[in-house]
């Protein structure tokens, strides 16, 4: 890592650390505010005495200091251009872009523009500063002055502290990190990035150097790309494009004698299958995830059957790919529950306190769809559903549990039959959905004989007696 000794003769003018405190206990908004600021001055001096004192300092100790004294060493790193340890960086959790857009407001509007000029959203535009920032708070350089070989090294730094932590490369790094690029390629300070993913005027050219070498199979390919065009979406036929030219690519170097795609035979997709491995993976992996290797032969294999279909000149007389080839993702099925385990876990969701995960349980144990899952309210709690009680009734109003258990001193199947409810065939007055009569039947009878003949029965308010059909009754 550069050190601030040896490029302090490149470096254009920048305040002490004197200046920049005074600066940083100026910018509070009221003497209440610049009073914090000046205790926490006091703070950081009683700790670490200054800069090279904080840097000498074991990373623990840093890292355990109060948050407003890893506020105030962010902003002085950034304003002295003291170099910080990538390690300190990435872990701080300092808001780095905010301090460096204070020290150079100007470059930091420039950068924006021209950041959303070239594409890319104002959130987009803030993540890629805040990563060129973190970048030269380890380079002890501006952002505008930062050579090209020493924003690599220092990116690769940060980048292996952010794997080795993490086990992984995180997105929230690399994609502003690969952002970043293009902005400051735009803006002169860094050159041209390699693209990862060639425009369309780069494909057509790649598509011409592989004509030259195999004028037959690369016409079949490329007319079998306008076809699929028609119909397809422009970034499926993109994806279709890019394994096409890897497979051009493949058959042009390791088997020049071969002219045409009549000519693919099995040999030539096994051949093709190691050429795909054997190529660098996503974020800095060994070799391609097996989804991606099976993207790149499904997409071949239609090829094969479509020219095949279609009646191409060019076409095999089958298609050499079988099911087969599609390697199986690394993820393994999960393995199913037996009887008892699955007898048990019911059992456990029976006793979980929130209604909805007890149902959902339930339900997804039982096999049921998903969507038929019903889902609480947002604002209610339905973990304990209980009945509204009038105020002041003096009584509690009875729990509902989800599963009730069977009456007591009854067999299973009379007890199932009493849970269930009366069924409209079950009762003789129901009759096209006419509400059931409130008044027993012998009532009916002894009105009509005590009164001399037919009568109608008065019928409650509830139930009115032309429910479901008019007429006489």
């Amino acid at each position: 890592m550069t050190s601030a000794t040896g490029v302090t003769k490149l470096l254009p003018q920048r305040a002490t650390e004197l200046q920049t405190i005074a600066q940083f206990i100026a910018a509070g908004d009221s003497a209440v505010g610049r009073r914090v600021k000046r205790s926490t001055v006091v703070s950081y001096r009683s700790e670490f005495g200054d800069l090279n004192g904080w840097g000498a300092a074991p990373l623990s100790r840093r890292l355990r200091a109060r948050v407003d004294i890893r506020t105030l060493v962010a902003f002085l790193v950034t304003a002295t251009r003291h170099p910080a340890d990538a390690e300190y960086v990435r872990a701080s959790g300092s808001g780095w872009g905010h301090h460096a857009s204070l020290v150079d407001p100007l470059f930091a509007a420039t950068f924006h523009r021209t950041a959303t000029a070239i594409g890319f959203s104002d959130a987009q535009a803030r993540d890629q500063w805040r990563t060129l920032a973190k970048i030269t708070a380890t380079t002890a350089f501006e952002p505008h002055s930062l050579p090209a070989n020493l924003f690599q090294l220092a990116a690769k730094s940060l980048t292996d502290d952010y794997r080795k932590a993490a086990g992984r490369t995180p997105r929230s790094w690399s994609t502003p990190l690969h952002g970043l690029k293009a902005t400051l390629a735009s803006l002169g300070l860094l050159p041209d990035a390699t693209p990862t993913r060639l425009s369309t005027p780069r494909r057509e050219a790649h598509w011409d150097v592989l004509s030259a070498a195999a004028p037959v199979l690369v016409g079949t390919l490329r007319r079998y790309l306008v076809q699929i065009g028609i119909s397809m979406r422009p970034g499926s036929v993109a994806l279709i494009d890019t394994t096409l030219r890897h497979f051009a690519v493949y058959l042009t170097e390791h088997h020049s004698d071969l002219t045409g795609i009549a000519g693919v035979r099995r040999t030539h997709i096994e051949g093709f299958k190691t050429f795909l491995v054997s190529k660098a993976g996503y974020r800095g992996k060994p070799e391609p995830a097996k989804t991606t290797t099976g993207m790149r032969l499904g997409h071949l294999r239609g090829l094969f059957d479509r020219i095949i279909e279609w009646d191409y000149p060019d076409a095999p007389p089958r298609n050499p790919i079988f099911a087969g080839d599609i390697p199986i993702r690394d993820h393994p099925l999960p393995k199913f529950h037996d009887d008892t385990e699955a007898a048990a876990l019911l059992t456990a969701a029976r006793n979980l306190p929130n209604l909805f995960d007890r149902i959902t349980v339930e339900v997804l144990a039982r096999g049921a769809s998903q969507g038929r899952i019903p889902r609480p309210h947002p604002r209610r709690d339905h973990s304990d559903r209980r009945r509204p009680v009038a105020a002041n009734s003096g009584r509690e109003a009875p729990h509902r549990p989800l599963h009730p258990p069977p009456p007591q001193g009854r067999t299973a199947p009379a007890a199932m039959a009493l849970s269930q409810p009366a069924t409209t065939a079950q009762h003789p007055d129901v009759h096209r959905s006419r509400p059931v009569n409130p008044w027993p039947a012998g009532r009916h009878r002894r009105l009509r004989r005590s009164r001399g003949g037919r009568h109608r029965p008065r019928h409650p308010p509830s139930a009115s007696p032309h429910h479901g059909h008019s007429g006489n009754q």
